[in-house]
Parts: C-alpha cells; sequence; structure tokens
C-alpha cells in the first residue's frame, strides 16, 4: 500500500517565520538547543549532507547541493534547525519539518555518526515534535524512512509512530525479476551500485499530534 493523499484543501496558517521566527531558539533542554541555520553555517550543513548523502551520486551533486542549501535559508514551507550542544557549542545534526502547509506535515532527522546511539536522537525528536504540537494546528505528522534504516525506524516506533503505507517497493520488484531474467551475476555486472539498494523502499509512519502537549 502506498502513504495517503493529504488534503490539498488544507492549509495551515503557519509558515516557517511564524512557526520559529529568524535569530530565535525553537526549543532546548539542559544540553541541546534547537535554532534555524544562518548563512554561516553552510560548512555545517555540507558535513551532515555528506555523512548521509555522500556515496550516492545522484544526490551527492554540487548544483542539488546549492539548491538544497537555499531552500534551508529561503523556503517558507518548511523549517530546517540546527542541533547544537550547549556546553560544547557543537553541532550534532539537524531535524526538520516539512510541507508545513499540509494537514500532515514530514518530520525528518539526522544525527552525525560521532553522535548517533547515545539515545541523542530520539531526546530531541520527542523535544521537537512536542514543541510543534504546542503550535501547528494539525493532528498528525508524517514520517518516511528507507526499509534498511533499522535505527531510525526503532526509534519512531518507540515514540509511538504507526505504519502507514510504503513507497517504491514495485520498483524492488522489477529489479528482483530483471535479476532473475538476467542471471544474477550478469545482473551485478550491469550495475554500478550496490545490487541491495534495489531491495530497499520508504516505510512511511504517521505520529499522532494530538493530546499531550498539542491541541485538542
Amino acid at each position: 500500500s502506498h502513504c495517503f493523499i493529504v488534503n490539498r484543501n488544507y492549509r495551515n496558517i503557519l509558515d516557517r517565520d511564524q512557526t520559529c521566527p529568524d535569530g530565535m531558539v525553537f526549543t532546548e533542554d539542559e544540553s541541546y538547543l534547537l535554532c534555524r541555520y544562518e548563512e554561516k553555517d553552510r560548512k555545517l550543513y555540507d558535513k551532515i549532507w555528506e555523512e548521509t548523502f555522500g556515496q550516492s551520486p545522484v544526490l551527492n551533486d554540487t548544483e542539488l547541493k546549492i539548491k538544497l542549501w537555499q531552500d534551508v535559508l529561503f523556503d517558507k514551507n518548511k523549517l530546517q534547525l540546527k542541533i547544537i550542544h550547549k556546553k560544547t557549542g557543537k553541532y550534532v545534526g539537524e531535524v526538520m519539518v516539512m510541507s508545513l502547509d499540509s494537514e500532515m506535515p514530514e518530520l525528518g532527522i539526522q544525527i552525525l555518526k560521532e553522535y548517533q546511539r547515545q539515545g541523542i536522537g530520539s531526546r530531541i525528536m520527542k523535544n521537537f515534535i512536542d514543541q510543534l504540537k504546542s503550535i501547528l494546528p494539525v493532528e498528525a505528522f508524517l514520517v518516511k524512512i528507507s526499509s534498511d534504516n533499522h535505527i531510525s525506524r526503532k526509534l519512531f516506533e518507540n515514540m509511538g509512530a504507526v505504519q502507514i503505507g510504503e513507497e517504491g517497493k514495485e520498483y524492488g520488484e522489477l529489479f528482483k525479476k530483471a535479476m532473475e531474467d538476467m542471471g544474477k551475476e550478469v545482473f551485478e555486472k550491469s550495475v554500478t551500485s550496490d545490487v541491495g539498494i534495489f531491495q530497499r523502499y520508504i516505510i512511511c509512519y504517521k505520529i499522532e499530534a494530538r493530546g499531550g502537549n498539542g491541541r485538542q
């Protein structure tokens, strides 16, 4: 099954600047704070991008990176925040909420490898979601995770995320059939990437925004 189509007639009245004004801290706890990127932060953004997508020839394209950095700075329908460790001032990663004008805005998080598997991601994402719940007039959030990203899947499942669909699984089936038709050895020689990539697909999760600190 596929992720459902959002209601295009719905429109959240809050854009990025109303959700988190420039220069303000969006949320913080005793160790970390979340705030908007500034133009001087390009190297920080590049660092998390390289770690996350550096192995992909398609995504690791210079022009694409420039465009996406411009989106970080100027796209009012997306809020992308840097995560800073308060004591050291070091950059830890980023969180984001996309499609702010949707009835189900999409969440994302990227943590630098040196800070992974320490419980930081779940702690930060919980604070991020709690703050969003108190601001945005929505009933749920959408999360899309690669099927082989078991760390992120566990993180969101532990937060109560419920699987609602899948995307791209049909491509894996097509490649599987092509491999069977060509023979595994011939197929592997015909592609430049890891064959395992063709078996990945996107799992869609829903996180309720009602209750807790959110709107009732």
